[in-house]
């Protein structure tokens, strides 16, 4: 936010510099937003990934499953896969965001607004945008790293009791 003091000095350039200005402060808040809007995209790519890997991973457990007493041996890694592939799903789970409303599209069509204050809410509004999917980028790409982390320490795991069960002859 901008403070009062700046805002009056703001206010105080030629009319053509503030514009000018407000503009080209639009414009980075643009670039911000949609920069924000690409690391959204590249965590979901690589959260659903993540549940893809997890179905595979799963499905191999499952067919790999151990059975009688050493069931037990099977349940571990495929519980890290189940973990894992809920990261994953909680990453990729639709989450509300602040953006602008219909209202505040309608708002922008007032014939009393200056251009200034036309600039400065769309700009207001990209920012307010660009912070909410910022902090959901935050949380979205922790749960995408736990998925997978979860998802290597799994297949580890089936590895090593595919080859228990092998050394140990158990089916």
């Amino acid at each position: 936010m901008i403070s009062h003091s700046k805002a009056r000095r703001m206010n105080r350039l030629p009319r053509e510099a503030r514009l000018e200005r407000l503009g080209a402060v639009n414009a980075e808040a643009e670039l911000l937003r949609l920069s924000s809007i690409e690391r959204t995209k590249s965590i979901e790519t690589k959260a659903s990934f993540g549940v893809v890997v997890g179905g595979v991973l799963a499905t191999a457990n499952f067919a790999g499953l151990p059975t009688g007493a050493a069931w037990v041996f099977g349940a571990v890694p495929m519980s890290l896969t189940i973990a894992a592939m809920i990261c994953a799903t909680v990453a990729l789970w639709p989450r509300a965001l602040r953006q602008a409303s219909s209202a505040f599209l309608e708002s922008l069509l007032d014939p009393d607004l200056t251009e200034a204050a036309y600039l400065e809410r769309i700009r207001k509004v990209k920012m307010a945008e660009t912070a909410s999917r910022d902090v959901q980028n935050r949380q979205r790409s922790r749960f995408a790293k736990t998925g997978f982390v979860l998802l290597i320490i799994s297949a580890l795991a089936t590895l090593s009791v595919a080859m228990l069960t092998a050394a140990l002859g158990i089916d």
